[in-house]
């Protein structure tokens, strides 16, 4: 029997929240410490049945719960004080609503009559996060009626249906108006012994995924065997990897995939993962597919979206939600979170393609991957080689590649193998917002060592996140691509422009070897690939973090790699 003691109506509520996180499955939470959010701060950190972790940066905070949602599938909760600090969630809440994340916003406010009237520390919450969460909840002020409670906990399982798996699955706000002037803990008469009442709601459901009709797809679009097909895969496929790779098997279309759709490692069958650079082969523009099927979002390389608008050819989508329109394809049909049974059907009236356009696909992406290493060495030490060692480095369980240069990089260099090895890429919005507290939330979520391969302004971004986690050691390494500044412009500046490109790739001129030893990382700095890979063998052998600097030469990709792309086509 639950024993009462003494609490004010905030820790009440607060438990009962608290209650209703369990039952919608939650088990990770993200808390940054206020005023406001202390009582519920207290809550979830005495809870046994929750893994709590704090950090002093909101910002910060929302991208470590992120990164913890997307690698374990299940809903993290964020927890903030009120005022400014809601604004800090806005760009990890533009990546979660992107990509149909489960994260929840516990967002703590002041009490009515002070939101209302202009109080210290207030600011409309629900209007900050309204356009990017699948629902929001402004509860009442904390109550121990127990018509209150039942209220409260009626309101919040119907919100947390879309944390759980299907096409309505989304970020989710909960703004939780607490009593007290100073803070939700204030000393005062308020505090008596209090026990909730039982509950007697079952576990939150999820909502029903509707079938998908693949006949009439079929129909619409007169597919059938024998096609030139193509599978197109972005970051993060909407269904699992696997039942992608079972559908190109079973079509035996070529299968462009990205490095982080979670179809390079382990290896699909009929995969093409230079995708990238035959995108830009005249030849197979000049015989194109009959069908294109793209799976979840667009893919990284500009190269590859040019293909793909250039084409005239049915359309089908593999979405994880409703999508109405697309800016890769005019006309497409969407398959909306299809299962195993919709995609076997689809298999079945499109198998088997056509034999010759598989072999010609897979026999140049095995041509470009036998001149990898003549087009590397003719490059010379920079950009390039680096991200080939470090997306290939061994003792690592899993990549994170931050926007943007090394998401490109990563996409040309992340080899497929045959081992299971998660590739992560923010593409949602494609910030480098938060690269750094995505990468610790994922190396807390899948519990392993990982690697995170990012440039100099990303990591600049980010630096509050290099704060140890005091709850728990972290072991991984962070691989510094410092090319002296945003190296996209090397990309989206004319070569001979020299003056314009060097009034925008403002180089930064930071001592990364101070900055890590301020944080207590472990420091290493390369000047060459053998230094470079020797760093990477002993941070994977290292317990805790360690932050490699490539130094690389600020003429980067233009000048050091362009060639080489020539070489790497055969041209």
């Amino acid at each position: 029997m639950q024993v009462a003691e003494p609490l004010n109506l905030n820790l009440l509520w607060c438990r009962a929240v608290a209650e209703a996180l369990k039952a919608a499955g939650l088990r990770h939470a993200v808390l940054t410490l206020g005023g406001r959010s202390a009582a519920l701060v207290l809550t979830l950190q005495q809870d046994a049945a929750f893994e709590t972790f704090t950090r002093v940066d909101e910002r910060g905070a929302a991208f470590l719960a992120l990164g913890i949602a997307r690698t374990t599938g299940r809903p993290v909760a964020v927890v903030t004080t009120s005022g400014s600090a809601v604004a800090n969630l806005l760009p990890a809440l533009c990546e979660a609503e992107a990509w149909g994340t489960p994260l929840l916003l516990l967002t703590c406010d002041r009490p009515l009559d002070e939101r209302a009237g202009g109080g210290p520390q207030s600011s409309d919450h629900l209007g900050l996060c309204r356009a990017l969460v699948a629902a929001a909840v402004d509860l009442p002020e904390p109550s121990d009626e127990p018509a209150a409670i039942a209220a409260l906990r009626a309101e919040l399982a119907s919100a947390f249906r879309h944390l759980l798996p299907g096409p309505e699955q989304g970020p989710v706000q909960v703004n939780l108006p607490l009593l007290g002037r100073v803070a939700t803990l204030d000393p005062g008469p308020d505090w008596q012994p209090r026990r909730l009442p039982p509950d007697e709601r079952r576990e939150v459901a999820a909502p029903a995924v509707p079938a998908c009709d693949v006949a009439g797809l079929v129909g619409r679009l007169g597919l059938r065997p024998g096609l030139r097909g193509l599978i197109v895969a972005g970051p993060e496929t909407p269904v699992p990897p696997a039942l992608i790779a079972g559908f190109a098997e079973a079509t035996g279309f070529p299968l462009l995939a990205d490095a982080p759709s979670g179809l390079r490692r382990p290896a699909a069958a009929n995969l093409v993962s230079h995708g990238d650079l035959l995108a830009l082969n005249p030849g197979f523009a000049a015989e194109p597919p009959e069908l294109v099927v793209q799976v979840g979002e667009a893919p990284i390389s500009h190269g590859l979206h040019a293909y793909l608008r250039g084409l005239s050819v049915p359309v089908v989508r593999i979405a994880r939600r409703p999508v109405a329109s697309d800016f890769l394809h005019g006309r497409f049909e969407a398959l909306v979170a299809p299962g195993s049974e919709a995609l076997a059907e689809l298999a079945a009236a499109l198998g088997p393609g056509d034999a010759a356009w598989l072999a010609r696909w897979l026999a140049a992406d095995r041509a470009l991957a036998g001149r990898r290493e003549t087009a590397l060495a003719e490059a010379g030490w920079g950009d390039a080689q680096a991200a080939e060692i470090a997306c290939n480095a061994p003792g690592f369980a899993f990549t994170l590649l931050a926007n943007s240069m090394a998401a490109r990089l990563g996409n040309l260099f992340c080899a497929p193998s045959g081992a299971a090895h998660p590739i992560l890429c923010s593409r949602g919005v494609n910030g480098i917002d938060g690269t750094l507290s995505t990468f610790l939330g994922a190396s807390l979520g899948l519990g392993r060592r990982g690697l995170a391969l990012v440039g100099d302004q990303a990591l600049l971004h980010d630096l509050p996140s290099l704060e140890p986690l005091a709850e728990r050691r972290v072991d991984g390494c962070i691989c510094l691509l410092n090319n002296k500044g945003p190296g996209i412009f090397d990309l989206s500046i004319w070569p001979g422009d020299a003056a314009r490109r060097q009034a925008l790739r403002r180089p930064t001129c930071v001592d990364f070897g101070s900055l890590a030893r301020g944080f207590g990382l472990a420091y290493e700095r390369a000047e060459g690939r053998d230094s470079l890979r020797d760093a990477l063998e002993r941070a994977a052998g290292r317990e805790g973090l360690s932050l490699v600097e490539a130094d690389l030469p600020e003429a980067g990709l233009f000048e050091r790699f362009g060639g080489a792309v020539r070489t790497w086509l055969g041209a």
